[in-house]
């Protein structure tokens, strides 16, 4: 994380995404104790899978 965001700040990033699905608990954990937290909302659609 802190080479992420050291190379972040180099390019004059602001902000760092990090898409985790929710059930993913770990992930949720360790991302929010690097002091990420809740932005917007995204949706998503899972597209039917095609049978061929």
């Amino acid at each position: 994380m802190t080479a992420a965001e050291r190379a972040a700040a180099e390019h004059d990033v602001s902000i760092i995404h990090a898409g985790i699905l929710t059930s993913n608990k770990g992930a949720v954990r360790f991302y929010s104790s690097a002091g990420f937290g809740p932005r917007g909302t995204l949706l998503s659609k899972r597209r039917p899978v095609r049978e061929s």
